[in-house]
């Protein structure tokens, strides 16, 4: 083989590889938003190595050494693929059952306790970003956490009702979780505790930073779908939204009451609140995604350099702005129980809507019951 027939051989080759290449990488990246850079290098050293070899590779007929490099080309992007895919499915779509106790930061009160509940310790659970708060509950006044346990709200509700826990922490109940109740012959009561921001984000890098009530309605009812009509840049708004059943699912539909929510693609709904953040960070490196969750979440259980916070009605969603009612977003979280039989259920309530009990609601980040009359 001559060094003319070599580099010839050589670069038809990269030209073959880039052609087909360059297909099987869009796909692995409309599979996998965040591709690692680990494989992207091995697949890019992998697809050299074969264009080097096909050059020097004189055992083999070009068709059959054609063959080849293509087989291995769709071997390694299948390869990317399906373990990138299954790694961002595991991390969007993932179930907690429980938390972690050894490394959940519970805040203890410096003074003697006014409650402590030592027999017929009530159950707890509750919403993901409730979790400081019940967990702090329970360390003060049961002197153990080996009582609060974290899931979702979805599966907090659906422990509730099942008389699995005494007690829950959460956003309101939806209509289906009401009718869960009922159908069980259950009764849900409703102790407001505190105070908490629903909040509309969107990628950091989206011009956008005020949306109105009647915006936000006209983006998830389908009438408004691009951002140019909201002093953005003309892109599709990629409007996600999250499972039924849960805290923020809930609030997006007590806030379109009166006007019909769309039925989004599948693809657009998340499952845990982890995911909504990361998929409007994230989404296909487009920067057109909105989301929704609870201000807590965002500013105390995420990294949130990729999103921005958006005003509403000109209100931009804090601690200040749910206080002094000026937010128009802001809602009571609860203690929920269903008619539980535990003795201590009622003193333990009374703790929570306590000075000691708010004081732990301010501690984590939240609003007190008492800054509403201030």
């Amino acid at each position: 083989m001559t060094r003319s027939d070599f580099f010839w051989n050589f670069l038809m080759s990269l030209m073959f590889l880039a052609f087909f290449g360059f297909y099987v990488l869009l796909i692995v990246m409309l599979a996998a938003p965040s591709i690692s850079l680990v494989y992207l290098s091995i697949y890019v050293i992998s697809l050299t190595a074969f264009a080097v070899l096909n050059g020097i590779w004189g055992f083999f007929k070009p068709k059959s050494r054609n063959r080849i490099i293509l087989v291995s080309m769709c071997a390694m992007g299948l390869l990317i693929a399906s373990t990138e895919y299954s790694r961002v499915y595991r991390s969007r779509y993932s179930v907690h059952d429980e938390y972690d106790k050894n490394t959940t930061y519970t805040i203890k009160l410096n003074e003697p306790l006014e409650l402590l509940i030592t027999e017929n310790i009530p159950i707890l659970d509750g919403a993901t970003a409730l979790q400081q708060v019940y967990t702090s509950f329970a360390a003060n006044v049961f002197n153990t956490t080996e009582y609060a346990f974290y899931s979702t709200t979805p599966h907090a509700f659906e422990r509730l009702i099942n008389g699995e826990v005494d007690i829950i922490i959460a956003a309101a109940p939806s209509e289906s979780q009401l009718q869960a109740a009922k159908d069980a012959g259950k009764e849900l009561t409703l102790t407001p505790i505190g105070r908490e921001a629903f909040v509309f984000f969107v990628n950091s890098e989206n011009p956008v930073s005020s949306l109105s009530i009647d915006d936000i309605k006209r983006i998830y009812s389908g009438k408004s779908t691009n951002w140019k009509e909201f002093g953005g840049t003309r892109s599709r708004i990629v409007a996600f939204q999250r499972n039924e059943g849960s805290g923020s699912q809930t609030a997006l539909i007590s806030l379109m009451s009166g006007t019909r929510l769309m039925n989004a693609p599948k693809e657009f709904y998340q499952s845990s609140m982890d995911g909504i953040v990361r998929a409007v960070s994230q989404y296909r490196n487009y920067k057109n995604a909105i989301g929704f969750s609870f201000l807590y979440y965002i500013t105390e259980m995420q990294d949130g350099s990729e999103i921005k916070l958006l005003s509403i009605n000109g209100v931009f969603p804090s601690r200040q702005s749910i206080a002094d009612g000026s937010y128009p977003l802001a809602s009571s979280f609860y203690a929920i129980t269903a008619g539980s039989d535990n003795p201590n259920l009622d003193a333990f309530i009374g703790w929570i809507i306590s000075d000691q009990g708010q004081y732990i609601i301010t501690e984590a980040g939240y609003t007190p019951l008492q800054a509403q009359t201030e």
